[in-house]
């Protein structure tokens, strides 16, 4: 499967990203995002990008308060519509609660301000640069993480979260060519391999290797031809073990695959008393659909 550049992809072919559950992971806002950060020497670096980039954020922050609207003056007397304390202090006052409601209003009303502790989507979406991806993402932070202290703090809202990068780290790359090189395969590295990968040890080496070799007779039941073990056919499923959590998904995702396009075979040939009298040891590597054979050797 073609993997998206995200150091070359323009926004639109970024927002056709799509994950192993078939949803769309980047808006068209989210997408250019992205772009504006970009210069990846591995995928995990989407986990620190901002949703709401420095162009985008300079471009609002005239318009957003995390404090409700001014009250209304205590002396404020509803029968004769006039202010006991005078109209110098009413100025005053009202200049004051707008300097409060905001603090970056550029000279806006403060009624007029876009509260980003309480705003709905369609209230962000008002926002310049700010489409329902970016709205909805921003809503999401605020609901796990509590209001914002300031308005600088909705930069702290990140473009991907590490369920969603496990989702489309099949999909993905940093680099040309359909094949990534160089990667483990954790389907058949083993314990003293997989245990040298960033974020690893051997307790969460071994619970790989458990893993994979657990019986799945769903697996068995549906396959043409039998299938040994559970092999994994996703990377996003390392983060169902419960060994690996999301730091360690995020430290070994740009070293591992599911899959290989080399492979060592070793083969004996036994005459009919069982005996073996000859043998071979081969790499051999596919790309596309040619097999090329790099070593072989035999004896």
């Amino acid at each position: 499967q073609q993997r998206t550049n995200i150091n070359t992809a323009d926004a639109q072919q970024l927002s056709q990203i799509r994950s192993k559950n078939n949803q769309s992971i980047f808006s068209q806002g989210e997408a250019n995002a992205l772009i504006q950060k970009r210069e990846f020497n591995q995928i995990s670096q989407l986990l620190d990008i901002q949703v709401v980039s420095d162009q985008v954020f300079n471009n609002i922050r005239g318009q957003i308060t995390v404090q409700g609207a001014p009250a209304q003056d205590s002396n404020f007397d509803d029968n004769n519509n006039e202010d006991k304390n005078g109209d110098e202090n009413n100025q005053e006052g009202g200049s004051e609660n707008n300097n409060r409601n905001g603090g970056n209003n550029n000279g806006n009303n403060g009624n007029s301000l876009i509260n980003i502790n309480t705003a709905d989507s369609n209230e962000l979406q008002e926002l310049q640069g700010i489409d329902q991806g970016i709205a909805e993402r921003i809503i999401s932070h605020r609901n796990s993480q509590g209001n914002f202290q300031n308005i600088e703090a909705i930069r702290d809202v990140k473009l991907l979260t590490v369920q969603e990068l496990a989702g489309i780290a099949d999909r993905v790359t940093t680099r040309e060519g359909q094949t990534v090189n160089g990667l483990i395969n954790i389907n058949t590295a083993p314990t003293e391999i997989l245990q040298l990968l960033p974020g690893m040890d051997r307790t969460k080496a071994q619970a790989i290797i458990d893993r994979r070799e657990e019986e799945n007779q769903e697996l068995q039941n549906n396959s043409v031809q039998p299938i040994q073990g559970n092999p994994f056919s996703d990377i996003g499923q390392l983060l169902e073990i419960e060994e690996i959590d999301e730091q360690t998904f995020r430290e070994v995702v740009d070293w591992v695959t599911y899959r290989s396009n080399g492979y060592r075979i070793e083969s004996s040939a036994v005459d009919i008393n069982g005996k073996i009298i000859a043998t071979c040891v081969g790499i051999v590597v596919r790309d596309n659909n040619q097999l090329s054979v790099p070593y072989w050797r035999q004896d």
